[in-house]
């Protein structure tokens, strides 16, 4: 069992400056904000908040077989994709939680660019896979030693 990393509401915040900040110094044009559901869905909303003139279009796929910590991941499965509209022909920015081993975002991806958007970016909190190229992706925080990371979102509410 992975070591869990709770991430603070503060980390997140500096994490989504970051990726703005990156963003806007690099020029970078979003047409549509293109949250992974469930992961990228706080994040994409932030974004979107924060980008004057963006649309958002959200992708569904299904990957891990529970909602709990360490769950195990099998195959990712397309469950939609809403807005499909504002994707194609459009400048979009795909966003995550995280990147693991890559498996997700690169079925995301081809799932996407079926669609034919002009050009895609990719924008994750944290990367930890082999999907590294600078021009693509923009990342939000940095952890020196992998842990299952707990997002403020995610923490459990007792009732």
């Amino acid at each position: 069992m992975q070591e869990l990393y709770y991430m603070s509401w503060d980390e997140f915040e500096d994490a989504t400056r970051k990726i703005l900040r990156q963003i806007e110094e690099k020029k970078i044009k979003i047409d549509t904000i293109i949250p992974v559901l469930r992961g990228g869905a706080t994040l994409g909303a932030v974004l979107n908040n924060n980008l004057d003139n963006t649309e958002i279009a959200y992708i569904h796929v299904k990957r891990s077989e529970s909602n709990g910590v360490n769950a195990v991941l099998g195959e990712p499965v397309l469950r939609g994709i809403t807005n499909v509209e504002k994707i194609t022909g459009k400048d979009v920015l795909i966003v995550d939680d995280m990147l693991d081993k890559g498996v997700t975002m690169e079925f995301v991806i081809k799932s996407i660019k079926k669609l034919e958007p002009k050009s895609i970016k990719v924008a994750v909190i944290y990367n930890f896979t082999k999907l590294k190229d600078e021009d693509m992706f923009i990342i939000g925080a940095t952890m020196e030693t992998k842990k299952w990371i707990v997002y403020p979102w995610e923490k459990e509410i007792n009732v």
